[in-house]
């Protein structure tokens, strides 16, 4: 019996209640219910339970646990499980797979018009996927996302994160939710503590309670809920509310999959543009980092990575209740590295570049630049709080599933940074050919930490010179 195309049928007698159980799945890991009595076998309900799977066009086996118990007359009963959503065959995968097809998953992003979330939106809508994006301001400041993917498969919904009533909107036809909303740093409106704990517990529990079956939320590498206090008093509250949030979704949400992402690195990153702002250099060419940037490990990782090891996340149901930790293939040590990236702008050593500490005017300029970010209401290019999770905690691996559990090797920083730093390049208006450009010698290497006072192990470079040349060109 073939209903629709790409769709297999499945019976399951159950002896016991004189009842049969047919199961109508597709290739997304749909599947219909249709329960008949002897007595009538023609009066079939039919009910729709999507799961949170969806490959496009591949084939995907998803296990269905029937427990089976023993009834009173010594014969198995198979427990089936429960049906959930609609019979609507609006929800059926549609086409030949890929952008302009519809793979019977519908996913709610929140925070997607952020770094992460654009890039996001853009990668799951490949795949045929319905996209819902929650707005809080104005339409027209996600309208870029549009064309992400094809007519009709992209709406936008209103919303406030304290408003249960809109979240609920938002979730109402999915059956996969994306968390991505977060804070760098707090306004009059919302708190850290709004942001990563309360909007996190409420969107875990509202999508528990409509009925999602994948969820998940971005919490942040490093993430504690007693850190290490430098120059604020109690640490890091970005880092502390990040770890209650994490609590918060486990207690709504059990099922749900955490992802702790180191340092990102892209175009609008938060990490290249921060060191290379001409705003945080002192003196000409040098620039003001704790401790000298000496104590501190950093394992950046490269935008496209978190990307594509969260759409494999997203798309696994084996995933559910994992915490996963994306972070680079190497640490680096944070003056080594951002030496490297002033050098390779041609503003190294030789231009006089130089590390320092922390003295009164990089007091004054970080004073400076929270005061005007308050007053005009505007982010910061950096705090005392991006200092504090930043440049006085190293990137230390807990032992959580990483980027390579899920089939994916992350790429290296100094080869996926090059076009994110070229916009810096001091002498770039000079050169008259691609030969006259200079490769620096590459950062030092170290092997992950796997605990805080770890001193990371230096790596031999044995691959290829980065062919930065190329890269430009």
């Amino acid at each position: 019996m073939k209903l629709f195309p790409h769709i297999r049928l499945y019976v399951l007698p159950n002896v016991v209640g004189l009842r049969f159980h047919v199961f109508v799945i597709n290739r997304n890991a749909s599947y219909l219910q249709f329960n008949a009595g002897a007595a009538d076998p023609l009066a079939m309900t039919a009910h729709l339970r999507l799961a949170s799977v969806s490959l496009g066009r591949a084939p995907l086996f998803f296990a269905l646990q029937a427990n089976a118990r023993q009834s009173s007359s010594g014969q198995s009963e198979v427990e089936i499980p429960p049906p959930k959503r609609s019979s609507l065959s609006s929800v059926f995968e549609r086409g030949t797979g890929g952008r302009c097809s519809f793979s019977g998953n519908t996913c709610t992003v929140f925070g997607a018009t952020g770094m992460v979330g654009t890039a996001l939106l853009a990668r799951i809508a490949k795949t045929g996927t319905q996209l819902i994006v929650p707005y809080r301001r104005d339409q027209y400041d996600c309208r870029h996302l549009w064309v992400s993917g094809e007519l009709g498969q992209i709406y936008y919904i209103p919303y406030f994160l304290k408003d249960d009533d809109a979240i609920r909107r938002a979730l109402k036809y999915s059956n996969l939710v994306v968390n991505l909303v977060g804070a760098g740093y707090e306004t009059k409106n919302f708190s850290f503590y709004d942001v990563h704990v309360d909007a996190a517990r409420r969107i875990a529990k509202l999508s528990r309670e409509m009925g999602v079956q994948h969820l998940v939320h971005f919490s942040a590498m490093n993430a504690n809920v007693e850190p290490d206090e430098c120059y604020i008093p109690g640490g890091s509250q970005f880092l502390k509310t990040k770890a209650l949030g994490e609590i918060a979704v486990r207690e709504e949400f059990p099922n749900a999959v955490i992802i702790r992402p180191a340092n990102i690195y892209c175009y609008t990153d938060q990490f290249i543009n921060v060191y290379m702002n001409v705003f945080r250099r002192q003196f000409y060419f040098s620039i003001g980092l704790h401790a000298f940037g000496e104590d501190t490990y950093k394992a950046p990782v490269w935008l496209s990575d978190v990307i594509s090891g969260t759409t494999r996340v997203l798309f696994d149901p084996s995933t559910a209740g994992e915490t996963f930790e994306f972070v680079g293939p190497y640490s680096y040590q944070l003056g080594n590295l951002v030496e490297w990236m002033y050098e390779l702008n041609s503003r190294g050593r030789d231009r006089g570049f130089r590390r320092e500490g922390f003295g009164i005017l990089f007091t004054i300029k970080t004073l400076i630049a929270e005061m005007y970010s308050r007053v005009f209401r505007c982010p910061p290019t950096w705090n005392w709080e991006y200092i504090e999770r930043v440049e006085t905690i190293s990137d230390v691996l807990t032992g959580c599933k990483t980027l390579e559990d899920l089939g994916i090797i992350p790429e290296p920083f100094e080869e996926k940074s090059l076009t994110t730093l070229e916009v810096y390049d001091f002498a770039a208006s000079f050169r008259t050919c691609k030969e006259e450009l200079v490769h620096p010698e590459p950062p030092i290497r170290y092997e992950h930490m796997r605990a805080k006072d770890a001193v990371p192990k230096p790596i031999e470079r044995r691959l290829r010179r980065t062919q930065r040349a190329v890269a430009f060109a």
